[in-house]
């Protein structure tokens, strides 16, 4: 495995001290409330606090002032955004004192939360687009912050995301595929990432899977060392513990046959 080390010295603001909420109201673009729970005193008095939204192909930056006494802007709605489903945020922390302004911490990849107490501790992997895809129904797409579901938003005669989120045939049908391209690239295609860093996206999916009942954790193998060496072990781990054990926990089988008994 080919590693990468962080020499900039930046601090690492933890999601568990962030919370972003958006908001849907009567305008065409959503907005964001943002709290954070940490301790300003780590940082020097006249550190600046920025916000950005983005996507894959557009960009927000929001300036909130003093770190220490923020004043979040009065519209933050995210009218350059051009999606609505699959936007990340990203929190930064600024010494304007220096040139260029230098950057003290980052919290990166950060997505929205529901309005319960448990959806705030949760992340979301897989963000969910809808775009054009022709004769497609969905394609899993990976962006540099990580895979994105992309679902045909052309398709007729249906609510498609409505069942997106919902629908337990379209899970049964889509996830275990889509957990299973999602690791291959990370464990046989790609074979490069931070692996010191446990909020980079490959690590958050390899958690997520190593937290399965009874998943062999695949960080602590000898082949992890060795990405390219060991393909077929990776392979089989896939097929013969992860997605099985997904497919348990979620009674995929049981979902499909559900579904289908309505049909």
């Amino acid at each position: 495995m080919i590693r990468k080390f962080n020499y900039t010295g930046r601090k690492k603001i933890e999601r568990k001290n962030i919370s972003i909420r958006l908001i849907k109201d009567s305008t065409l673009h959503p907005y964001f409330d943002l709290k954070l729970d940490f301790n300003a005193d780590d940082f020097p008095d006249d550190a600046e606090l920025f916000v950005e939204a983005y996507d894959r192909s557009s960009f927000m930056r929001f300036p909130c002032g003093k770190l220490k006494n923020p004043i979040y802007p009065e519209d933050r709605h995210l009218t350059a955004i051009h999606s609505t489903e699959a936007i990340l945020f990203r929190i930064k922390i600024v010494d304007p004192s220096a040139h260029h302004g230098k950057i003290l911490a980052v919290a990166d990849r950060l997505t929205s939360i529901g309005e319960s107490q448990e959806d705030a501790r949760r992340i979301s992997l897989l963000p969910v687009n809808f775009a054009d895809l022709g004769k497609e129904i969905w394609r899993l797409d990976f962006w540099n912050t990580g895979p994105v579901l992309i679902v045909n938003q052309k398709i007729e005669g249906v609510s498609i995301t409505e069942i997106v989120k919902s629908d337990e045939l379209f899970f049964s049908l889509v996830y275990p595929s889509v957990l299973r391209e999602i690791l291959i690239r990370i464990l046989v295609i790609d074979d490069a990432f931070e692996d010191n860093d446990p909020e980079s996206w490959q690590n958050l999916w390899l958690a997520f899977v190593e937290n399965l009942p009874d998943v062999p954790k695949i960080t602590d193998a000898p082949e992890f060392e060795n990405f390219s060496s060991n393909q077929e072990f990776f392979l089989r781990w896939i097929d013969d513990d992860v997605i099985p054990a997904f497919c348990k926990k979620y009674t995929i089988k049981e979902k499909f046959e559900s579904e289908m008994g309505r049909i």
